[in-house]
């Protein structure tokens, strides 16, 4: 699965980031490539992927794309972000 995590101010949010990428791993039954882009940083990035707020994942691969929008900080997320990339 290719998936692009679009974030605002990844600096201050580095080790959310983090804890939210180690579980979305240790959770997936799949391989995933995940690239975090801060929307600040390139913000041509998220124009390109229509990334209009942010959290938000975009799943690249297998299409068709998708998108949905998240929640950081609430670890249960996980699970159900899962189920939605997997339809």
């Amino acid at each position: 699965m290719q998936l692009t995590l679009y974030v605002c101010n990844k600096v201050d949010q580095n080790d959310l980031i983090q804890n939210f990428l180690d579980n979305f791993k240790a959770q997936s039954s799949e391989e995933c490539q995940i690239e975090v882009i801060d929307v600040l940083e390139s913000p041509n990035s998220a124009i390109l992927d229509d990334a209009f707020a942010t959290p938000m994942i975009v799943r690249h691969l297998p299409e068709p794309e998708k998108k949905i929008l998240i929640n950081l900080h609430n670890e249960d997320v996980v699970v159900r972000l899962l189920e939605q990339l997997y339809m």
